[in-house]
């Protein structure tokens, strides 16, 4: 008996299924979703408009980072290559973690955009106390991949925060939809 008891409990329950995800436009937080999309976007872009303008680099989009990296092969394409792959291993994170895109907009912590400040403060801090892009600008780099990484698992529509082109897209492709 105890043993037929205990194979019982330890049989689990399998976790109910999840939920198709409502289009953003049906949402009924849609308001709430709006506010904190431009929010974590004029975020991101001030992160981006300071690397640019006090550090020379920009750390929240990539396609000039390509660019430069295939035009100055061998000469200095390597600090472009370093930045892009900053925020690959910072969306990577988020991959890992399985971080949850809905948890800002439900007002639940987000330990991934936790980690985005953080990452933010400390380039910030590198960059304060010893005057170097070239270690700072990768930090950043980190923090904007872990943002756009963690927005980008909101499940109505990836919400890309750190660059407007995807945003764009997807907004334009569901206005067109609906």
């Amino acid at each position: 008996a105890f043993v037929a008891a205990s194979v019982l409990a330890s049989k689990q329950e399998p976790p109910p299924p999840t939920p198709a995800p409502v289009p953003v436009e049906k949402r009924q937080d849609l308001s709430r979703v709006a506010v904190i999309a431009i929010l974590l976007s004029g975020i991101s872009g001030m992160v981006n408009v300071v690397a640019i303008l006090q550090m020379g680099g920009t750390v929240a989009h990539h396609t000039g980072n390509s660019s430069h990296t295939g035009r100055l092969a061998g000469v200095d394409g390597t600090r472009f290559a370093v930045l892009m792959l900053a925020y690959f291993v910072g969306a990577g994170v988020t991959g890992f973690r399985k971080s949850n895109g809905e948890n800002p907009l439900l007002g639940k912590a987000s330990p991934a955009l936790l980690g985005c400040a953080v990452a933010v403060a400390g380039g910030g801090l590198v960059h304060w106390a010893s005057g170097n892009s070239l270690l700072a600008l990768p930090v950043l780099a980190f923090s904007q991949g872990m943002h756009n990484g963690v927005t980008s698992k909101f499940s109505s529509m990836p919400l890309r925060t750190t660059h407007m082109t995807g945003t764009i897209t997807d907004t334009g492709a569901a206005c067109g939809a609906w």
